[in-house]
């Protein structure tokens, strides 16, 4: 049974990570630092799982920094951590960190105690009468100021493990199942579990087949909730919905379709979410000389990111030390 028992190793290997609360479900004003523009971001279920189906954008868009600074040029650029990936739970959107030792003693000090995540532009979609869906997640920042109310403080975190609300909105604890299939209790080792699978083929083909079940319900009610009610188009999403790997992509494309009539808005900033924060000029609002400097910056992390990405391909090196590493390389150019 080594299937059984890698799925279950990769489930224990995931309770180390640390997950931070970014986007909780509900209403958010926003008012540009002028005051000339206010809107309302909408962060619902389909909001969550575009975002997580596209986080992170690029390699500098998982950065982790402080009240926002790598977005101003003249303030620093360093991350305290690295956002790895996104997961919708009942209460929004989670990103697992990887806090450097500066993020890291950042937060057990309790110096920051809140975040506030950028929504870039490109991704907001306008439902009319001022309120725009959220579907990408850009740079997340510590602060003591957040915009977004019911976030939960990052003191206040707990592990993996000890966190009742960990499991994604829309999925299902494919663990439990097996095990109360078995006759098995929760504390089971892998051991137990893969002599249970071999002792009784029976009880694999019961659990598969009720995994089964449950998906394809859990797929029909997405498609309803969708108003998918064609018949050749439920049949033609069903197996992405069904299968863990294409699911978030498959609800980002449901997401996606169900406000396709409505028009999106062109980017002057991106939204961030600190409260009474400013945001950045455009880069056409720029003198000449601030222009030059922009566009060297977005040279600048292109390169790096793409060394990044060439260091760290094929192998199990940490993004963070790529990223070192490009960085290095880059200045030394």
């Amino acid at each position: 049974m080594k299937e059984v028992t890698h799925i279950i190793n990769g489930l224990n290997k995931a309770l180390s990570f640390e997950w931070m609360h970014v986007c909780p479900i509900g209403e958010h004003a926003w008012t540009s630092a002028d005051g000339k523009e206010r809107i309302v971001q909408i962060i619902d279920n389909d909001a969550c799982a575009a975002m997580a189906a596209s986080y992170p954008l690029s390699v500098p868009n998982s950065r982790i920094d402080i009240d926002h600074e790598s977005m101003d040029a003249e303030k620093r650029t360093a991350a305290v951590g690295w956002g790895r990936k996104a997961e919708v739970r009942d209460d929004g959107l989670w990103v697992q960190v990887e806090w450097n030792p500066e993020g890291r003693d950042l937060i057990e000090n309790k110096i920051y105690k809140f975040n506030s995540p950028c929504f870039p532009r490109e991704g907001l979609v306008d439902l009319g009468n001022g309120r725009m869906r959220v579907t990408k997640l850009g740079v997340i920042a510590l602060t003591n100021d957040p915009n977004l109310r019911g976030q939960k403080p990052l003191t206040n975190r707990r592990s993996e493990s000890a966190n009742p609300n960990t499991k994604p909105a829309n999925t299902m604890d494919y663990k439990a199942m097996l095990l109360k299939l078995l006759g098995l209790p929760p504390e089971a080792t892998d051991e137990q579990i893969s002599a249970a699978c071999a002792s009784s083929p029976e009880n694999m083909k019961q659990c598969a087949n009720r995994i089964g079940e449950l998906e394809g319900l859990l797929a029909n009610r997405d498609l309803d909730e969708h108003g998918i009610t064609d018949a050749d188009q439920r049949k033609l999403l069903t197996p992405s919905l069904t299968n863990k790997a294409t699911r978030p992509a498959a609800l980002a494309i449901l997401a996606k379709g169900k406000t396709a009539t409505t028009a999106t808005t062109e980017p002057r900033q991106p939204l961030h979410n600190r409260s009474g924060g400013r945001t950045p000029d455009t880069i056409n609002t720029l003198s000449t000389e601030e222009k030059a400097a922009a566009e060297a910056e977005a040279k600048k992390a292109a390169w790096i990111g793409n060394r990044a990405r060439e260091l760290g391909h094929g192998n199990k090196r940490k993004h963070t030390d790529c990223w070192a590493q490009a960085e290095s390389e880059y200045a030394s150019k």
